[in-house]
């Protein structure tokens, strides 16, 4: 299946009862979601999602290879509690919301190809952190000398919901798979004021 709210897409497979079963972080209220089946079917679906105005979300969405990674650097005014959030590296939202910081949710199935991908960082009421984000391309050989269209995604209770399409095109790979880190691609969330 393919399923789309507020623009961006994914895609899943559905079990074999012919059910799924997945957290999608929204970005408004109501939630609009629809959901599109391999044979043409639409179904749309329409769910409150209450306390929207104390979350701020970012993220990315993109299609193509599963190799694109959100990566979140929390810092706190406790150094203690530093930490480098990824999909590799998660904290759930249980995690989130028992010990404070942020979450990481992916979304889209690596074995459909090419697939829809997003992955969203989330924050409850935050008050004394600070973020920055890097985009990391992984196996950068797999995209060398094509265009990698990416929506950025940034939802905060004051500015609403903000996509913004945005277009990396990567130059001068080396034979090796490198990592490539996107500095500056994604607005830092700024909750807090630095010591």
């Amino acid at each position: 299946v393919l399923i789309s709210h507020a623009g961006l897409r994914f895609n899943e497979i559905i079990g074999e009862l012919g059910m799924i079963s997945i957290i999608i972080p929204v970005l408004s209220n109501p939630a609009n979601i629809e959901v599109s089946f391999a044979d043409g079917v639409t179904k749309s679906i329409s769910a409150p999602a209450k306390d929207l105005t104390t979350l701020q979300r970012t993220g990315i969405a993109w299609s193509g290879h599963s190799d694109l990674q959100l990566h979140a650097d929390e810092h706190s005014f406790d150094a203690s509690r530093n930490t480098q959030i990824t999909s590799l590296a998660p904290r759930s939202y249980m995690q989130s919301y028992l010990q404070g910081g942020g979450y990481i949710i992916t979304l889209g199935n690596k074995d459909i190809k090419p697939g829809h991908f997003v992955q969203m960082y989330s924050i409850e009421s935050p008050s004394d952190i600070f973020v920055d984000f890097k985009v990391v391309i992984e196996r950068s050989n797999n995209r060398c000398g094509s265009p990698i269209a990416v929506k950025t995604v940034n939802h905060n209770a004051d500015l609403a919901t903000q996509i913004v399409d945005k277009s990396v095109l990567l130059r001068n790979c080396s034979a090796n798979n490198e990592t490539i880190v996107l500095n500056n691609f994604l607005r830092n969330l700024k909750v807090a004021q630095r010591n």
